[in-house]
């Protein structure tokens, strides 16, 4: 039986026309090519939390936090997040 990777890809970014999601529409398309099962968005839950977030004051409406402080922080959580699964994938 012939193995088919399945690839979830999503960008960390929440900026409309980041470069981040961009990348994810190439990387997609060339895993799609080589033959993966490859998707990307957002489920209709996620679509649901994006709504309840926007729904209140400390969001913009990009979904980015209000406060600069705290949108940094998060930032830096999926960086971090980022790093360890880097890691993971290469032992």
């Amino acid at each position: 039986m012939e193995y088919t990777p399945k690839i979830l890809a999503f960008a960390g970014s929440t900026r409309i026309e980041s470069f981040s999601k961009k990348l994810i529409k190439i990387a997609v398309s060339g895993a799609r090519a080589a033959g993966a099962e490859a998707g990307q968005g957002l489920s209709e839950n996620a679509k649901k939390f994006k709504e309840l977030m926007l729904a209140h004051e400390a969001f913009s409406a990009d979904g980015t936090l209000k406060d600069p402080k705290q949108h940094k922080a998060i930032e830096k959580l999926g960086a971090d997040v980022a790093q360890i699964l880097m890691k993971l994938n290469h032992r």
